[in-house]
């Protein structure tokens, strides 16, 4: 799922993307060694460090069959989280990216703007498309450039069941009207408790608990119908001064929020009522009985949260693209998925055709189709803008920007920096 990717300059990007881009991919390619077709695949690390079996290993095995048959290879790189983004970048740019990436959807509008991925619509056929839960999702200014490929890590609303009891909440609440009540029965009832905490100190990725949740129950969208980005409205507006409210008027956010980058350990101690949480980490929580909802309905009655749609993607200069779906297919069957989610990591199926294997909790959030889901469709310099929404968030908690103000802000300095990208 996607982690927290680190910042990338507006004028690096600018500067990257126009002149360097362009260039392709250099990706695949005949081998000197008899003539075999390379294609290279670049992964993020899933595995844990004391994992039985490597990424690097488990991806090699599920290909090995694919490379006996067609006489091929497959360079599979994995790349650490902590620069992912700019490995992208740097690798795009001088012509030595891959021929089949991942990328989390905040990722790709800087590369379909500059027409760097393929279209795989075509490569499936009716039945294929049908099986794949997720397809739709990975369409994308009406061209399929991506293939859903890890998914779910819904972000959802957690509380801890011995607070909530001794505050007499006997359900969680599923309304903003029903949250502010709960927070202040646990504020009248359970001295030294916070009602709610936030991780404001982190990365930008924050915004998927601290941000996106609230602004789409609100009614916000980060993009128009034509793929303009349009964040500063009355709804975003009214979702930033729900959360000021949270700190300010009601007083259910500590002050250490704004500089915390890690609300669990006190949610685990606790010390905190309520927190927004993605579903894996939900799973990791230790000493905590807790129970969760999906979302919160704001002001017009939408509940909107924010789940991760990592894909696949073909870069559209890859020389042998039969061969890379082929290798695309291989990777998302319901055969490889199911090894990967037992061996690597517990994620939910993608396809119809796999058992649902995950905790029995989040069963019917991944299985039966949910109107409360959303992702990023995928536009222009996303990640900066983001991370500028996040400096605001954090600043409106601490008391140095107004509400009214933090998507204003956001809005010019993209408008400004990042709109013509």
């Amino acid at each position: 799922m996607r982690k927290r990717f680190k910042k990338l300059g507006a004028v690096c990007m600018t500067a990257a993307m126009c002149v360097g881009l362009l260039a392709g991919c250099g990706g695949s390619s005949d081998s000197s060694d008899g003539g075999k077709k390379t294609v290279s695949i670049w992964f993020p690390a899933y595995a844990g460090t004391d994992a039985e079996v490597s990424d690097q290993e488990f991806w090699e095995e599920q290909l090995a069959p694919l490379e006996k048959e067609e006489n091929c290879e497959f360079d599979v790189q994995i790349l650490p989280w902590s620069n992912y983004e700019e490995k992208y970048l740097s690798g795009v740019t001088s012509g030595n990216g891959p021929d089949i990436g991942y990328m989390s959807m905040d990722m790709m509008g800087d590369y379909i703007s500059k027409d760097l991925l393929a279209d795989m619509d075509s490569y499936f056929d009716d039945a294929e498309k049908d099986n794949y839960i997720y397809y739709d999702y990975g369409t994308i200014n009406g061209k399929q450039y991506a293939l859903p490929f890890i998914v779910g890590n819904a972000r959802v609303l957690v509380g801890n069941k011995a607070i909530m009891q001794q505050a007499g909440i006997t359900q969680m609440p599923t309304t903003w009207d029903e949250f502010i009540s709960a927070c202040q029965a646990i504020q009248d009832n359970c001295p030294g408790v916070k009602p709610f905490d936030m991780a404001l100190g982190g990365a930008w990725g924050n915004v998927d608990e601290n941000f996106l949740p609230f602004f789409w129950s609100a009614g916000g969208e980060l993009t128009d119908e034509d793929g303009n980005v349009t964040i500063d409205t009355e709804e975003g507006r009214e979702a930033m001064q729900f959360l000021y409210d949270l700190r300010f008027k009601y007083n259910f956010i500590d002050e250490a929020a704004t500089s915390n980058d890690d609300a669990r350990p006190d949610f685990e101690a606790g010390k905190t009522g309520f927190m927004v949480l993605a579903t894996s980490n939900c799973l990791n929580l230790e000493g905590v009985d807790w129970d969760w909802t999906t979302a919160l309905a704001g002001p017009d009655g939408q509940a909107k949260t924010f789940f991760a749609a990592d894909s696949l993607v073909l870069f559209d200069k890859c020389e042998d693209k039969e061969l890379a779906m082929k290798a695309i297919k291989l990777l998302s069957s319901a055969d490889v998925m199911s090894k990967f989610h037992q061996q690597i990591t517990e994620q939910p199926p993608i396809t119809k055709d796999e058992e649902y294997t995950g905790d029995e909790r989040f069963k019917e959030l991944y299985t039966v189709e949910n109107d409360n889901f959303k992702t990023i469709t995928p536009f222009n310099s996303a990640v900066s803008l983001l991370t500028k929404v996040n400096e605001n968030v954090q600043s409106m908690m601490m008391g140095e920007m107004e509400p009214e103000d933090v998507l204003k802000n956001a809005q010019d300095y993209y408008n400004e920096n990042l709109a013509s990208e």
